[in-house]
């Protein structure tokens, strides 16, 4: 969709909607020269539109506060700020403002509307390359569209790829996304990805099988009192999805050194052996993905080829 070209530059970050359809929608705009302080301060009518080519009027006479001369950067903005939850405008998405001032001049703002509960994603098998790799999805609840508008993928050596639907990647109902790797092998080489979905109405999401390790490793450890190796988590080919609030140093052999409540994990010497530990597992923690990523030196057979760290949005799957 073409947006509509805007007679004054504004910025409206997403907005988060609560579940009770409260919160609040800021729009800015330049408030530095005297044309646009005289704009500004004429805005006298806010209208809800629906973000579509009819651009139908949804809400006539929105309420809304005004902010003069706010100090923005190196500059000043004015700001709008319009509650929600009022009539037509009680869901998330996107949605146009149109914005009327005495000025003469009339623009068109898009904004974008996201629910407060974050979307979250589980792995639902270890990834391998050359291999479909789905995902359980949850707290993604739309209605017959599909809210999905693009997926990326981080590569290991750092470029972006634009994936495209039905060939890399489909949301196969509100539960269940899948990315292809059958044709095209996205996995090819060993290390870091980070796949982002961007979705109509929702946050970015992420998640990475690191932590469902390490999560097993204590699940196991309470239920029956033993440490769950690599080799036997990679075997089960099953991810959970819960983020431990603290994790323990793990050793490929299954040996745990001490809880660490940073986000840092880094396998002891093996001492008990009398030898350091072969294999080198690290893993940090990104804090702009909110999300863990592991990498690791040694290129056994049990360690799974891609590691993801996924984001906060047709072909039958056959995989």
């Amino acid at each position: 969709m073409i947006r509509p070209r805007t007679a004054h530059a504004s910025y409206a970050p997403d907005a988060i909607m609560k579940e009770d359809e409260s919160g609040t929608v800021s729009i800015m705009f330049n408030y530095n020269t005297e044309d646009e302080k005289t704009w500004f301060d004429g805005i006298e009518k806010l209208a809800l539109v629906s973000y579509d080519e009819q651009k139908r009027t949804l809400n006539a006479d929105l309420q809304f506060d005004m902010k003069k001369n706010v100090l923005h950067g190196k500059g000043h903005v004015g700001e709008l700020e319009i509650p929600m939850g009022q009539t037509n405008f009680r869901n998330n998405g996107r949605y146009y403002v149109r914005v009327t001032s005495s000025a003469g001049e009339t623009t068109l703002v898009p904004i974008h509307v996201v629910n407060e509960k974050k979307p979250k994603l589980t792995l639902k098998e270890t990834a391998q390359s050359g291999k479909n790799l789905h995902f359980a999805v949850s707290d993604l609840v739309y209605g017959i569209t599909s809210p999905v508008e693009r997926v990326t993928l981080k590569t290991p050596n750092g470029d972006i790829e634009e994936l495209q639907k039905f060939d890399d990647w489909y949301l196969l109902s509100q539960d269940l996304f899948v990315l292809y790797n059958d044709k095209t092998d996205h996995l090819a080489t060993k290390g870091k990805y980070t796949l982002t979905i961007y979705a109509n109405g929702f946050q970015t999401f992420s998640k990475n099988d690191w932590d469902d390790y390490v999560d097993q490793c204590e699940d196991e450890k309470t239920e029956n009192d033993r440490m769950l190796p690599y080799a036997e988590y990679c075997e089960r080919g099953e991810i959970y999805a819960s983020r431990p609030a603290a994790a323990k140093e793990v050793l490929e052999d299954g040996l745990l050194g001490d809880i660490q409540q940073s986000s840092s994990f880094i396998p002891k010497d093996d001492t008990e052996h009398g030898t350091e530990t072969d294999l080198s597992l690290k893993a940090q923690y990104d804090e702009d993905a909110e999300a863990f990523t592991a990498t690791k030196d040694d290129a056994e057979k049990y360690y799974a080829d891609a590691t993801f760290e996924l984001e906060g949005s047709g072909r039958r799957d056959t995989g």
